[in-house]
């Protein structure tokens, strides 16, 4: 079934995270280890609380009713994240997206055609390597090395900058 089929769809939580998890499986299987393969209600009401994810469309009683639109904003998001981008950068990515966009950016993400055999999956580039030290107690700083030229020399700039202030 392709993401398009999905366009008069009116689904309860459960209903909507079954259809997700079924485009989602169309996706290589996440390199990074923090990026789950698969969604949940739980992490569909946290897409929520992040505004990733709009509110349901309407209440049925007490449940929630979720739409086409909130489809691909799960699939979107999840694709993203599987690229290596965080949450924030996910939060920005998709912040008022037209649908037009968001089907555009799901229909690239899974395809229109039935899921590909695991042979036939290209492999999936490792995530980028991001350098995480703690410089303090309670103090951890993660640069990412394509971005920051001289990493020990931020990271010393920094651990300065921590010990200056803790001397005031």
């Amino acid at each position: 079934m392709t993401v398009t089929a999905h366009r008069e769809t009116e689904l309860p939580l459960d209903a909507l995270v079954d259809q997700a998890n079924a485009l989602l499986a169309r996706l290589p299987e996440p390199v990074d280890g923090r990026v789950a393969a698969a969604t949940d209600a739980r992490g569909v009401r946290y897409y929520q609380s992040l505004g990733v994810v709009d509110r349901p469309t309407r209440y049925d009683g007490r449940k929630a009713i979720y739409g086409y639109r909130h489809l691909l904003q799960i699939v979107c998001a999840k694709a993203l994240q599987r690229q290596g981008h965080s949450l924030a950068q996910v939060q920005r990515a998709l912040a008022a997206a037209p649908l037009a966009a968001l089907e555009a950016a799901a229909l690239d993400a899974v395809g229109s055609g039935p899921a590909p055999s695991p042979a036939a999956q290209a492999p999936a580039s490792a995530p980028r390597p991001l350098v995480a030290v703690e410089l303090a107690p309670g103090v951890t700083v993660t640069l990412d090395p394509a971005r920051v030229p001289d990493v020990q020399a931020m990271l010393a700039r920094l651990a300065a900058a921590l010990t200056s202030e803790d001397a005031r």
